[in-house]
C-alpha cells in the first residue's frame, strides 16, 4: 500500500501491529515489511513491448503463542494490519507449528537511508539498443532488453524492542541476443540505457562464438578455464552452501569442525555485504543484525559460516548478519551477499597456456548451481575448445558438472581479474583454472 512506502509510516504500522499481537496474548511477535516504488520496461528491437510501474509492498506478521508459531503474509500495510496480527495470535494455538521464537534483542532504533537519487531523466532504451545493435558481431541478432529499477525499504519491528529499517536501490538491465544457433544473455547492475550498453558491450565480446558451426567438446573430464562470468556462479553457489543451515543439512558428514581443509589451498572465499556499490550491499540483515565481512575459506580451509540468529544459536556461534527473507512466509535463511572468490596473480592468457588443452568457458547458457540431492555443480557453458594453449573452435551449450567437493579440490590457479557478475546475483570471482570437470 502507498501509505507504507516510506520508512516512518512503515515503522509506525509495524510497531502498532506488534503491540496489537502482544495485547492479544502473543508470547513474541515480529513484523517485516518490504515496500517501495518499482518499474520494469521491456524493449524488443526499436519498440517498447511492456511497461509496469507501481509501489511494491509485502508484509509478514509472525507470532508465537504457547510454543507454536504462525506466519501470515499480506500486501496491505495499513491500519488493518493490527487486526491481522491479533487474528494471527488467536489462530496460532490451533494452526501454528511447534516453534520457539528467535529474535534479536533490543532496544535498537536503526534507520539507514540512502542519498536522494539524481533527478535527471534516463536516456532512451531505444537509443541504447540501436547503439548495441551496431556493435561488431551483433548485427543481425534479435535483441531484447529488460530494465528494472526500484528503491526499497526493508522494515523490521519486534516485541523485543527492535525497530529497524534500511533502504536499498535495485537496478538491473538484462540483454538477450538471439541467433539461429543459440541465445546469449548478459546483465549489468545498472538500469536504463547505461546498463543496457554495459551488457551489450560484454555480449559483443561473446559474439565471435556465433561465427561458425560449434565444435564437439572433448569427452571425459578435461581441464577447464572458467572466466569470471562463469566462475562467479561457483562463488555464489559456495556462499549458499557454507551456511549454518547448509552444513547441518548437507555437509555434516564431511565437516568435523572448523579449520578443516575442504578445498584446494589456492581458494579463498569471502562474503562482503558492505562492499560499496554491491548488488546486495546492506548495513543490517533481515533480522536486524549488523552485517560484516565473513571469511569463509582461507587457503582451502573452512574458517567461517554464514548464520541467522537461529542457526548461530544452534551452533553456539555469534550471528554474522547473513539472514535473508526471499520468501516471507518461510523462516529467515542464511545466505551470501556480494560473496567473492579472492583474486590471484595470474593473467587469464597465462592460465590458458597453463591449461594446455581443454575447455575455456567465457559465458553461460544456464546459471551454474549446486543440484539439490546430488551435490553436483552444473552449468551450460559457452566458450572455446583449447588445444596447445590456443583457442581452436567455438563451443555452445556444453553441459559441465562436478561434485562440489571435487570442484573445490580441482582449483589449480586464480587469475588477477576479479569481476562481480550481475547474472550471479552480484557474486564475484577471477578466472579459475580447474584440473577437470565432467562433460555431460
Amino acid at each position: 500500500m502507498a501509505e507504507a512506502a516510506g520508512p516512518d509510516p512503515a515503522r509506525e504500522v509495524a510497531a502498532e501491529a506488534v503491540a496489537a499481537a502482544m495485547a492479544a496474548g502473543a508470547d513474541a511477535a515480529e513484523v517485516f515489511i518490504r515496500t517501495g516504488p518499482a518499474e520494469r520496461l521491456t524493449w524488443r528491437g526499436p519498440g517498447l513491448v511492456a511497461e509496469a510501474r507501481g509501489v511494491h509492498c509485502e508484509v509478514l506478521v509472525r507470532v508465537w503463542r504457547a510454543g507454536r508459531g504462525l506466519a501470515v503474509t499480506t500486501n496491505a500495510a495499513g491500519p488493518r494490519l493490527s487486526e491481522v496480527a491479533a487474528a494471527a495470535v488467536a489462530a496460532a494455538r490451533s494452526d501454528g507449528q511447534e516453534q520457539t521464537p528467535c529474535l534479536r534483542e533490543g532496544p535498537a532504533d536503526l534507520l539507514f537511508p540512502l542519498p536522494a537519487p539524481p533527478g535527471e531523466e534516463p536516456a532512451s532504451l531505444a537509443g541504447a539498443l540501436a547503439e548495441v545493435a551496431a556493435l561488431p558481431g551483433l548485427r543481425g541478432a534479435q535483441l531484447t532488453a529488460v530494465s528494472t529499477r526500484g528503491r526499497q525499504w526493508s522494515v523490521l519491528a519486534t516485541s523485543l524492542g527492535v525497530s529497524a529499517a534500511y533502504e536499498t536501490v535495485q537496478e538491473l538491465a538484462w540483454l538477450w541476443a538471439d541467433w539461429r544457433l543459440a541465445r546469449l544473455g548478459e546483465a549489468a547492475s545498472g538500469a536504463g540505457a547505461e546498463g543496457v550498453l554495459a551488457a551489450g558491450r560484454r555480449l559483443a565480446g561473446l559474439a565471435a562464438l556465433m561465427g561458425g558451426e560449434p565444435g564437439r567438446p572433448p569427452a571425459g573430464s578435461p581441464g577447464v578455464l572458467l572466466a569470471p562470468a562463469a566462475a562467479a556462479h561457483v562463488a555464489r553457489s559456495l556462499g549458499g552452501l557454507l551456511s549454518g543451515d547448509g552444513v547441518a543439512r548437507a555437509l555434516r558428514a564431511r565437516m568435523r569442525g572448523r579449520d578443516v581443509r575442504i578445498a584446494s589451498a589456492d581458494l579463498d572465499l569471502t562474503d562482503a555485504p558492505r562492499r560499496p556499490g554491491g548488488m546486495r550491499t546492506r548495513p543490517i540483515d533481515d533480522e536486524g543484525t549488523p552485517t560484516r565481512d565473513v571469511p569463509l575459506l582461507r587457503a582451502g580451509r573452512l574458517v567461517g559460516l554464514l548464520h541467522t540468529l537461529r542457526s548461530a544459536r544452534d551452533a553456539g556461534e555469534p550471528p554474522t548478519g547473513s539472514a535473508h527473507r526471499p520468501a516471507l512466509w518461510r523462516s529467515p535463511a542464511a545466505g551470501p551477499a556480494n560473496v567473492r572468490i579472492e583474486p590471484g596473480t595470474e593473467r587469464p592468457d597465462d592460465l590458458r597456456l597453463a591449461m594446455g588443452s581443454g575447455i575455456e568457458v567465457v559465458g553461460v547458457g544456464r546459471p551454474g548451481r549446486i543440484q539439490d540431492g546430488t551435490g553436483n555443480f552444473t552449468l551450460a557453458a559457452h566458450g572455446w575448445l583449447v588445444e596447445g594453449g590456443e583457442r581452436t573452435g567455438p563451443l555452445l551449450g556444453v553441459p559441465l558438472s562436478a561434485n562440489v567437493f571435487e570442484l573445490l579440490r580441482a582449483v589449480r590457479a586464480r587469475g588477477d581479474d576479479l569481476t562481480h557478475v550481475a547474472l550471479a546475483d552480484g557474486a564475484g570471482a577471477p578466472s579459475l583454472l580447474l584440473d577437470r570437470m565432467r562433460v555431460g
